[in-house]
């Protein structure tokens, strides 16, 4: 199930190659950050140290979390396309909860 869901500052693809967020730079897509489905362990949201914003992070295989996109970058709808293909791509093994957009945990909670 290929995805792509695009906002006037990122784009989020969700493709054979993994899951890839990119940030708008004047008319051009840059600076993508790929992780690959074999090497998504979670996917999920949560504030990080500096920023209140709550943001979709991976854990991949590495011991380092990686963030991806702020939650309010997307629109309810793309969010769903986007939870629907991670799951569609790792058969399940990943659900991203999209509840705890409104209310997720601290990074420093983990």
């Amino acid at each position: 199930m290929d995805v792509e869901v695009i906002s006037d500052r990122v784009r989020v693809t969700a493709n054979a190659t993994g899951l890839s967020v990119y940030r708008k730079q004047g008319s051009t897509w840059v600076d993508p950050k790929t992780v690959a489905w074999n090497d998504l362990v979670d996917a999920e949201f949560t504030v990080g140290t500096f920023d209140s914003v709550p943001a979709l992070w991976a854990s991949t295989k590495s011991p380092k979390r990686m963030h991806l996109v702020d939650s309010r970058l997307l629109s309810d709808q793309q969010w769903r396309e986007v939870k629907a293909a991670v799951a569609a791509w790792t058969s399940g093994r990943v659900d991203i909860d999209l509840s705890r957009r409104d209310d997720p945990p601290s990074i420093t909670d983990f």
